[in-house]
């Protein structure tokens, strides 16, 4: 049974390279790993398009993820329609908690947004945004390091 209230053990931005605005990834990783500095939990990246010629690669995904041991994730990233839709469904088929933050994910197409967040919460993913994240964790403990980040994100 997947947990009510996000507590992630791990954070994990996916990125495979395509055509699409690169700030808009690139402030999307740099909340990640400041939510990541601010609960001290792992922060993943994986861009599999690094290492295979600018192809999706799912042996990639899973090497990476299978090389953490967390309970709980929090993943955000693109593209919606693959490498992350693959990287929350591979964590849930492993028995796992996975938090989406639907304002930190980008899809291909804009018009597919809807469609592939609601295949994800259908397999088991809890949808949620940054700032309920941000929200929820420091009511576990986070504090002023999680609360500047709902003035600097």
């Amino acid at each position: 049974m997947s947990s009510v209230f996000i507590d992630p053990s791990a954070i994990v931005f996916v990125s495979i390279s395509y055509e699409t605005n690169n700030a808009i990834l690139d402030a999307i990783q740099s909340r990640m790993k400041s939510l990541s500095a601010a609960i001290e939990a792992p922060h993943l990246v994986v861009d599999s398009a690094r290492h295979t010629g600018g192809q999706f690669s799912a042996k990639e995904v899973d090497t990476k993820l299978s090389a953490l041991t967390a309970r709980s994730y929090l993943v955000a990233g693109a593209p919606l329609e693959g490498a992350l839709s693959y990287a929350v469904l591979s964590l849930l088929l492993n028995g796992l908690d996975v938090f989406v933050p639907v304002d930190q994910v980008v899809a291909l197409e804009a018009a597919h947004t809807h469609t592939c967040l609601q295949r994800l919460q259908n397999s088991g993913a809890t949808l949620i945004t940054f700032k309920q994240a941000i929200l929820e964790l420091s009511i576990v403990g986070g504090g002023k390091k999680l609360t500047s980040l709902l003035r600097n994100g």
